[in-house]
């Protein structure tokens, strides 16, 4: 599939390699799950629920859409831009992830965490380590670096 040459300016007359096409289903996916095990955790969690009232209700709302945008934009300069400034930022933000569901695991195993939402926690982090895997393969790099040279980066 070749790229339009659209106003965004996105990679043009380059054929995306299976593994990018791959990396934006599995984040997509994970993108969806991480927002249903937020959404069902701050729900269930008693404490949150009352700091939220405490502040005016905002706190709940921006740590449901904060995310989202992140990861919009994330998939934007890995999948449209070709950025590998993104996938690694996408690398760490899985290694953030990785140590937080560590964390959740701890507070599931003493009764302090929601089961339903540490299963769907550990699924979308699962998610999130394949599409991960997906931007260091040797199609991708090449594909990043293809963009680079064509940018005159």
């Amino acid at each position: 599939m070749l790229w339009p040459n659209d106003v965004l300016g996105d990679v043009q007359s380059m054929e995306r390699p299976t593994t990018i096409a791959w990396f934006e289903r599995l984040y997509a996916i994970y993108v969806a799950f991480s927002f249903a095990g937020t959404n069902l955790a701050l729900g269930k969690n008693t404490e949150v629920q009352e700091l939220n009232a405490q502040v005016g209700g905002w706190m709940i709302p921006v740590s449901l859409v904060l995310p989202l945008v992140i990861a919009g934009l994330i998939w934007f300069f890995i999948a449209r831009r070709a950025s590998q400034i993104a996938a690694w930022v996408a690398t760490l933000l899985l290694v953030v992830n990785l140590v937080l569901t560590g964390i959740g695991l701890l507070r599931w195993h003493d009764g302090a965490a929601d089961s339903a939402a540490m299963a769907i926690s550990l699924t979308a982090t699962a998610l999130f380590l394949l599409s991960v895997i997906m931007l260091w393969r040797a199609e991708s790099l090449a594909w990043f670096r293809m963009r680079r040279v064509r940018a005159g980066a």
